[in-house]
C-alpha cells in the first residue's frame, strides 16, 4: 500500500507542477511576441562581426607599439654612441652655453 509520506510528496509535486504549468501558460505568449523582434538583432550582430573582422586585435597593437619603442630606443643608443665616438657631446655642458 502507499505510505502517507509518499502521498505528501506526490501532492507537493502535483502542486509544483501546476504552478509550473501556470507560469508556462503565462510566459509563452510573451515569448512569441519577442520571437519576431530577435531576427533583426541577430542580423545586426552578424553584420557587426563581419565589419569588425578587419580591425587589428589589442595584442597586435601592443606588439607594434613595443617594437616601435624598441627601434626608437636602439636608434637613440646608436646615435649617442656615434656622437661619443666622433668626439661631439650628446648634450652641451652648461659652462659652454652662453
Amino acid at each position: 500500500m502507499s505510505d502517507p509520506a509518499d502521498a505528501a510528496r506526490i501532492s507537493a509535486l502535483e502542486s509544483r507542477l501546476a504552478a509550473l504549468e501556470a507560469q508556462v501558460t503565462f510566459s509563452l505568449p510573451r515569448l512569441d511576441r519577442f520571437e519576431g523582434k530577435i531576427d533583426p538583432v541577430v542580423e545586426r550582430v552578424v553584420r557587426l562581426e563581419e565589419a569588425a573582422k578587419h580591425i587589428p586585435s589589442k595584442g597586435f597593437i601592443v606588439t607594434i607599439v613595443l617594437i616601435a619603442l624598441t627601434i626608437a630606443g636602439g636608434m637613440l643608443t646608436v646615435v649617442n654612441g656615434l656622437k661619443t665616438a666622433t668626439g661631439s657631446a650628446a648634450l652641451p655642458a652648461q659652462s659652454q652655453v652662453k
